[in-house]
């Protein structure tokens, strides 16, 4: 179930790519229009799917709004799976309160690694001593790329293009050094960081705990799960 903008669409692609290569069978390809005020319809047409896992790709309006029609209609898959975006934002549980309990969404940031991991809780604990909330994942990687610019420049001793440009290439941060749940930061051929790692929350209790990758996760996910609202 996805919103029918560029992000949604291909947020459903990916999904609809490698769904059947790791056995899964998709059951429903459902877009809906990204300015609707009314969603009965998809979540009937949802709820009479026989569907084990919901995979959502919506914005905050829609994903308050979708959560509120399940509750309405008593739907809620065994597995209930974000992408990001709506239902990572502060608001969404602010919204619905115990009502968005529940669902898992990819994540880049979560604060409560901080209890495993000092460089995130220090970043975090700064973050928050000026803003009085937790950072998310845009803040904490716009934080990365700051602290990281900082680094690039003194290397490169120069505001050469080129110079910054080695310094860049040169990058090969360790794990304890990044505010992130990243292995660290090194950037292949393309730009691309190959120690990046996306992490896995589930919403429990009004907060976001990070359930996967198992090695770092802070609280053991809910699954199956039956809905906040029964």
């Amino acid at each position: 179930m996805y919103e029918n903008t560029l992000w949604g669409i291909d947020s459903a692609k990916v999904v609809k790519e490698y769904a059947p290569t790791l056995g899964y069978e998709i059951v429903l390809d459902l877009p809906y229009s990204a300015g609707t005020t009314d969603v009965s319809s998809e979540v009937l047409t949802l709820k009479g799917t026989a569907h084990d896992v919901l995979i959502q790709a919506s914005y905050l309006s829609n994903a308050i709004l979708f959560t509120k029609t399940f509750k309405e209609f008593r739907v809620l898959a065994e597995a209930w799976i974000a992408n990001d975006a709506g239902h990572i934002h502060p608001d969404y549980v602010k919204t619905l309160g115990k009502d968005g309990d529940y669902v898992f969404s990819r994540e880049v940031f979560c604060a409560d690694l901080g209890a495993v991991k000092p460089s995130i809780k220090e970043a975090n604990d700064k973050f928050r001593a000026r803003y009085g909330y937790d950072m998310d994942g845009t803040m904490a990687r716009a934080y990365t790329a700051a602290v990281l610019l900082v680094d690039v420049l003194e290397r490169a001793g120069s505001l050469e293009p080129a110079a910054i440009r080695n310094a860049l290439k040169a990058t090969d941060w360790p794990e304890t050094k990044v505010p992130m749940p990243w292995k660290g930061i090194k950037f292949d051929e393309t730009g691309q960081n190959i120690k990046g790692v996306g992490i896995i929350v589930q919403i429990l209790n009004g907060t976001k705990y990070t359930v996967w990758p198992f090695d770092i996760a802070t609280t053991k996910y809910k699954w199956p799960v039956s809905a906040p609202w029964a």
